[in-house]
């Protein structure tokens, strides 16, 4: 796949502005995820990220008020991607949310096979919270 159309339908999709029903396609069969706060690198399979990430896009657009996510900046560079942006809403409580950050896609045959995420807790933590990890993987037949 073109890197440029994988871009286009990725950023559609991760910013819920066009989501894309194909998405698993854009990952590679084992990918590998790394988070900045944990330095963890965790492998599995593309199909299951791209339903996580899909569970979190609706989880935000359905909890969160107001919620936009606007891209910042995205980069293009050989087999990299760098797609920086920022989500906003109200939450539940009628507090800001405001979450900046970054995320670096690298393409392999095609196909996104690593994705590296750095981002701040302290931003991300409230919505965390509303949207936790052990709810998305029983959404997703994942533990």
């Amino acid at each position: 796949m073109d890197i440029n159309e994988l871009v286009r339908r990725f950023t559609g999709s991760y910013l819920a502005t066009h989501i894309d029903p194909n998405i698993a396609e854009l990952f590679a069969p084992t990918m590998t995820v790394w988070h900045n706060y944990d330095a963890n690198r965790m492998e599995l399979p593309g199909e299951m990220y791209a339903k996580g990430m899909m569970w979190k896009i609706v989880g935000c657009t359905e909890r969160v008020k107001n919620y936009v996510d606007k891209l910042d900046h995205v980069i293009v560079a050989d087999n990299k991607v760098v797609v920086g942006a920022t989500a906003t809403g109200e939450m539940p409580d009628g507090s800001e949310l405001k979450i900046p950050r970054c995320i670096i896609l690298t393409i392999e045959n095609g196909k996104i096979a690593h994705v590296d995420s750095y981002g701040d807790h302290a931003h991300s933590g409230p919505l965390d919270a509303l949207l936790p990890y052990e709810e998305m993987f029983a959404a997703i037949g994942a533990g």
